[in-house]
């Protein structure tokens, strides 16, 4: 039969969520700038119900953020919304590849310095090596 693939999630969305905002919570506690990126997944096609799992508790995430005055980052492009089946910005389904994390790094910049937690022309994040021990 051709029914649709039942998703058990390992953690409840309402535990998710209250997790999310636990940790965000201690980092304010302790002086931290606080920004919640939305978890990425490249596309509905290869598995919706998973695909559906990932938006819900992403909503409910976002939401939840934004009532308790938390910024949330959503990067369009790096959701199942996109319809961006190929790998240009995806290494596999759930992890995004170096282009994807170049994305990532210009709009979380972006939002550091619109919240004034960074200062403008600070390039920090893309092309910078990896320090080597």
């Amino acid at each position: 039969t051709n029914q649709p693939r039942l998703i058990q999630p390992r953690v409840l969305r309402e535990d998710y969520v209250d997790n999310m905002l636990a940790i965000a919570k201690l980092g304010r506690e302790h002086g931290a700038k606080i920004i919640i990126i939305g978890q990425q997944y490249r596309d509905a096609m290869s598995h919706p119900a998973q695909a559906r799992l990932i938006s819900d508790y992403r909503k409910a995430l976002a939401a939840a953020s934004q009532a308790a005055n938390i910024d949330f980052l959503l990067i369009p492009e790096l959701t199942e919304d996109s319809g961006n089946t190929d790998e240009k910005l995806f290494g596999e389904i759930v992890h995004p590849n170096a282009d994807g994390h170049d994305l990532i790094a210009t709009r979380l910049e972006a939002l550091m310095v619109k919240r004034n937690f960074l200062e403008s022309g600070h390039s920090w994040a893309v092309g910078l090596p990896v320090a080597t021990q």
